[in-house]
């Protein structure tokens, strides 16, 4: 049995030969650790960021060149990990204005100016006047969006830019997004995507993780109807790129935009319910009009948006379900079990700072209770971060592919 049939059957809530095994991401440098090559993956860290915004400033070439890189080191390291699923997101290719760590639609502003205004720290500016600059740090290997034009600007500049992307023609014939897809093409015809599970991706355009972020809870309390038009028209674009993915061959696909800490989501149920969830079920819809799953990942304490999304929106599968976020996998597994593919659960911190036996011991309980019946595809509670030693990590492997043998045996009596 292939990855492929694999993933297949857990989606569809049966067993298979073992549990699918993968990560949404795995940090450039704890890659490089492991095999002594250097990465460049695609949910690897700042330095990959990094490195795509240094191409989008050098040109179309080295754009293309830096996208060829990414995604055959992803594909090559997914391979060696004998990962069944990999994520590829084509908007982590592109530098447009605000990019927000690739949350954003095709018709965003993509026709920018990328200029270094210091060491590793770039601004990237619209001939419209907005602007954004970006900070990558070095030592823990992040970069973030730490300014903006709409941060500074409050809900006016907010209502400019949604005006201005409401004016963007959306034509995914132009070439910067003609060469994201071409990653997804790559991805798709890579040699080991005949085994593994292609996830290309959809999500809303929660700003989550640009500089503006208040700005726009602010915009969402106070100015509901703006937030609205913001997601009518960035959803249009998002509707568009799955059908794209779907036409390249993905085998799913999966949303990568958080909204929740680990003590509560950032904004109301009834903001859920009003201004994210019609959008975020259109993306969904669309996904099943073109006959594949969709998973949701999202970070932190959803509890309060978890009916919504799988009642109302639709998901098939959720990721990351974190312990420390207060997440109760086996809660879910009892709520939801039969129509919801749960992924992740093994707790980032036990796997960073634990002992390899506690480890092995909690991969041991999530096989046994979790698994049975199919709806079960083994990961972290998020990425393997940068830090985690070698031995914690192969004692994790280890312990999937030997508790994760259909039928799951009990170890305990």
């Amino acid at each position: 049995m292939n990855a492929k049939e694999r993933v297949h059957l857990c989606l569809n809530h049966e067993e298979a030969d073992h549990v699918p095994i993968w990560e949404l991401g795995f940090h450039n440098e704890m890659a490089r650790r492991l095999t002594g090559r250097d990465y460049l993956l695609t949910v690897g860290g700042g330095k990959t960021v990094a490195n795509v915004m240094e191409a989008n400033a050098s040109g179309p070439e080295a754009r293309r060149q830096i996208i060829r890189r990414i995604v055959n080191d992803t594909m090559d390291f997914y391979k060696y990990m004998e990962y069944d699923l990999v994520r590829v997101r084509p908007t982590d290719f592109l530098t447009p204005f605000a990019f927000g760590s690739g949350n954003w639609s095709p018709n965003a502003l993509l026709d920018v100016t990328i200029q270094k205004i210091d060491k590793d720290c770039w601004k990237v500016s619209h001939r419209s006047g907005f602007w954004s600059i970006h900070k990558y740090n070095e030592q823990t290997q992040i970069l973030a969006d730490v300014d903006d034009s709409i941060k500074q600007g409050g809900i006016e500049e907010l209502r400019r830019y949604i005006e201005t992307l409401a004016d963007q023609p959306l034509d995914l014939s132009i070439e910067p997004i003609q060469d994201a897809l071409d990653g997804i093409r790559q991805a798709v015809e890579h040699p080991a995507a005949r085994d593994i599970f292609v996830l290309g991706w959809g999500d809303i355009c929660y700003p989550g993780s640009t500089a503006h972020v208040a700005v726009f809870l602010q915009a969402m309390a106070l100015e509901p109807e703006l937030v609205r038009r913001y997601m009518e028209v960035t959803t249009r674009g998002i509707l568009a790129l799955v059908r794209a993915q779907s036409e390249l061959g993905v085998d799913g696909i999966t949303g990568g935009n958080d909204w929740a800490f680990k003590n509560g989501p950032m904004f109301s149920t009834r903001h859920m319910r009003e201004l994210i969830a019609p959008y975020l079920k259109q993306i969904v819809d669309e996904t099943h009009r073109c006959g594949l799953k969709y998973i949701k990942h999202i970070d932190g304490d959803i509890r309060k948006h978890l009916p919504i999304l799988v009642d109302e929106v639709g998901i098939d599968g959720l990721h990351s379900i974190e312990p420390a976020a207060n997440i109760d996998i086996f809660d879910l597994k009892h709520q939801y079990g039969e129509r919801l593919t749960l992924l992740g659960n093994l707790d980032c911190d036990l796997l960073a700072r634990g002992r390899s036996a506690d480890i092995e011991a909690q991969v041991n309980v999530l096989m046994e209770e979790i698994a049975p019946g199919g709806g079960y595809i083994f990961s972290t509670s998020n990425t393997v971060l940068m830090d985690v030693p070698i031995e914690n990590l192969q004692a994790m492997l280890d312990a999937a592919r030997r508790y994760g043998v259909y039928p799951i045996r009990k170890t305990q009596p």
